[in-house]
This record gives C-alpha cells, structure tokens and sequence, in this order.
C-alpha cells in the first residue's frame, strides 16, 4: 500500500517514516528538519506538534537513538513547542550574512565571467539588490541568480526591478 501511496500532506510523511522506525535496524538514526521557520504557520505547528510527541511515539517502534537537527531562524513558538528537552543553539546572523554576501559576490562574477558583455555597473547592482534582498536566505538569493543567469542581459534591471520578497512569492 505505502508504494502506491504518494506524499501529499505531513501525515502521510510521518506515517513513512514511523514505517521506517519500526523496521530498521541500527544504533541511531538522524533526521535533519531545515528551515522550519520559512514553513506556513500551519504547517510549522503540524511538525512541530509531531516533533515535541516523537520521542513518545517513536519509543515503542525503534531501540535506535533517534537525534533530530531543527534549523530555524529564532522564533518563539519554535522554542516553546519543543520545551527544555531539546539544545538550542543559536548561530551568529551576522556571519551567515558574510557567508550570504561572499556567496552572492561569488556567483555574480561567476555570471559576469558566463555573460561576458555584462556591464560592471549592472554586476554591482545585481550584487548590490541581491545583498538588501536576500533576508538571509541561501535559497533566495540562489533562486534569483539563476533567474538572472537565464534572463538576457537587457532584461536584467527588470528582473532586479520585481525581485520577490520571499520564497513564498517564488514558489
């Protein structure tokens, strides 16, 4: 049945993978949740929900060690669903950001060196609008360059003109 059954909502995802709890075999299975806070509010508390239940729930199915990884930008209900149980950690906003800006720097020169009649003064601006933009999203700014990459050099300024706010908008 769970061959023919697609993934189309979060239950029928943590049904899979109780399946997969309860046959598997090892010492510790680790399950990386990224970027829970770009989810729809919601979806977010679906997970979360499931999340602050599974060591409960998954007790009975596994004797593996189950070691889950959250990222999320810091939000509070995000901390108050999961409790004392789980380690926050916290990771400086202002290096992502650097990581974020060296990547940006990095693919627009990628992208001038591809498009080799891009003007210098279009180059900085892409990187200029990418940087203001981006929010810290990896994803984001990503995504738009390779908008950018796919558009004609003329159509560029528009495309950075009708830059979406988020990825919701991109989607």
């Amino acid at each position: 049945k769970m061959k023919e059954e697609k993934i189309l909502s979060f239950e029928t995802l943590w049904r899979h993978l109780q399946s997969i709890f309860s046959v598997i075999d090892c010492q510790t299975i680790y399950l990386l949740v990224d970027a829970l806070d770009e989810c729809e509010e919601e979806s977010r508390q679906t997970v979360l929900s499931s999340l602050s239940r599974m060591p409960k729930v998954l007790s009975g199915l596994t004797k593996c060690q189950i070691k889950v990884l959250v990222t999320a930008r810091p939000k509070t209900e995000i901390g108050e669903t999961l409790g004392h149980e789980w380690i926050h950690l916290r990771v400086d906003s202002g290096l992502v950001n650097v990581d974020l800006m060296n990547f940006i720097r990095a693919k627009v020169k990628e992208l001038s060196d591809t498009k080799k009649k891009l003007p210098g003064t279009i180059a900085n601006e892409i990187e200029e609008k990418l940087t203001q933009h981006a929010g810290g999203t990896f994803l984001w700014a990503s995504l738009m360059l390779h908008e950018l990459a796919r558009s004609p050099i003329h159509k560029m300024r528009q495309v950075l003109q009708n830059l979406p706010s988020d990825l919701y908008e991109i989607y």
